[in-house]
C-alpha cells in the first residue's frame, strides 16, 4: 500500500483490518482504566525486515479542543504502533513516525490540520479554536506502510441533562420467564428499559451566542446506585453477569460507560436478566445516576442525571412465575 493512501474504515469506527475489536467505543470504557490493546492493523504483501503488519492501538473517540488526548480516567494518551510479521507476532525495535493529516474535505483549506501531533512521542494536542469537526492522525513506518484513524474535536463539555422527552421515572414490565440473548425494549413486556438518555451539551464558541452546542463522540459514566448490592449468577450467555446491568442499544453486555452520538446524546438502557433474580424479596426499584466531565477526567461537571425505574415482574401467557 502506498503511504499516501488512505486506509479504508471498516464498520465500528476501525481503519483497515482488525485484531480484535473496538466496539462502540463505549466498550472500550466498560472498565474505567482498560488498557488500549491494538486493533487496527494495515498489511502489505512484503515488506523489509520481516514486517507484514502495522497496527495502531485504539483511541478515544474524541479530544477536546484546546487539550490532549485523553482516556476515562482523564489520563494522556498517546499514538501507539506495532509491527507484526508474517505470523502476527510482534516485531521489536521498529520506529514508526506519527503524523496529523487534513481529515478529507473538512479542514483542508482554511486549517491545515485539526491537531498536531509529536512525530516521536505520538502525544495529540487538539488546536482551539478551529471550525474542523474531525481529525485524521496516523502512524508510518518507513515509506510504504501507514494507517490512519479519525478524532472527533469536541468543544468542551459544560452541562449534562436528561433528554426532554425521556422521563426521570419509569416502569419495567420485565417477563419472569425470559431467557432472551437479546434487547427487547420499547415494549409492553420487555427486559430492558427504553434509552436513559442524557444530553451533554458545550458552549458554543462563537462570540454573542448563548446557544447549547451538542457535543458528541464523548464518554459518558452510568452507576447503578440503588440497590447497592445486586445479584449475580451464570446468564444465558454463559457468563457470569448482574442480574440487572446497564447495556447499549445494539449489543448486549454491561457498560459503565456510553458514547454520546452526534446529536449528544447517550443511549444506554437498564437491562434485567429475571433469571438471576431472586424468587422473594426480588428489587423492586434500581436507581440509575449519569456523570460526564468537563475536560478528559479533569473535573466532573456540576450536572447528574438521575432515573428512577420500577421492576415489576409478571407472568407469562397462561403461566406463573417460578
Amino acid at each position: 500500500m502506498s503511504a499516501a493512501t488512505p486506509v479504508r474504515r471498516a464498520p465500528g469506527g476501525v481503519v483497515g483490518r482488525r485484531r480484535g475489536s473496538r466496539g462502540a467505543r463505549a466498550a472500550l470504557a466498560a472498565s474505567a482504566g482498560v488498557a488500549l490493546a491494538v486493533v487496527a492493523c494495515v498489511e502489505i504483501q512484503t515488506a523489509p525486515g520481516g514486517i507484514a503488519s502495522i497496527g495502531l492501538g485504539a483511541l478515544p473517540p474524541s479530544i477536546v479542543a484546546g487539550d490532549v488526548l485523553r482516556d476515562t480516567l482523564g489520563r494522556e494518551v498517546r499514538l501507539r504502533a506495532v509491527a507484526y510479521d508474517g505470523s502476527g507476532t510482534a516485531v521489536e525495535g521498529a520506529t514508526f513516525r506519527y503524523a496529523a493529516l487534513p481529515a478529507a474535505g473538512r479542514d483542508t483549506v482554511r486549517v491545515p490540520v485539526a491537531v498536531v501531533v509529536d512525530s516521536v512521542t505520538g502525544a495529540v494536542r487538539a488546536i482551539a479554536p478551529r471550525p474542523a469537526t474531525s481529525a485524521r492522525v496516523g502512524a508510518r513506518l518507513g515509506d510504504r506502510l501507514q494507517i490512519l484513524d479519525t478524532l472527533a474535536v469536541v468543544l468542551r463539555p459544560t452541562r449534562l441533562r436528561r433528554a426532554e422527552r425521556v422521563p426521570a421515572e419509569m416502569t419495567l414490565r420485565y417477563l419472569c420467564t425470559d431467557t432472551s440473548r437479546l434487547v427487547v425494549a420499547d415494549t409492553a413486556l420487555g427486559n430492558a428499559t427504553p434509552a436513559l438518555a442524557a444530553l451533554l451539551t458545550a458552549d458554543s464558541a462563537a462570540a454573542g451566542d448563548t446557544a447549547a452546542v451538542p457535543v458528541p463522540s464523548s464518554y459518558v459514566q452510568y452507576r447503578i446506585v440503588a440497590p447497592t448490592a445486586v445479584p449475580t449468577g451464570i446468564s444465558p450467555y454463559g457468563d457470569r453477569r448482574p442480574a440487572f446491568y446497564l447495556t447499549g442499544s445494539n449489543s448486549d453486555r454491561p457498560l459503565a460507560f456510553d458514547t454520546t452520538g452526534a446529536t449528544g446524546e447517550t443511549a444506554t438502557r437498564l437491562r434485567v436478566l429475571p433469571s438471576l433474580l431472586p424468587r422473594a424479596a426480588a428489587p423492586d426499584e434500581v436507581s440509575v445516576r449519569i456523570e460526564a466531565t468537563a475536560r478528559g477526567g479533569e473535573r466532573p461537571l456540576a450536572d447528574t442525571v438521575r432515573f428512577t425505574v420500577r421492576l415489576v415482574r409478571r407472568p407469562p401467557t397462561n403461566g406463573s412465575c417460578p
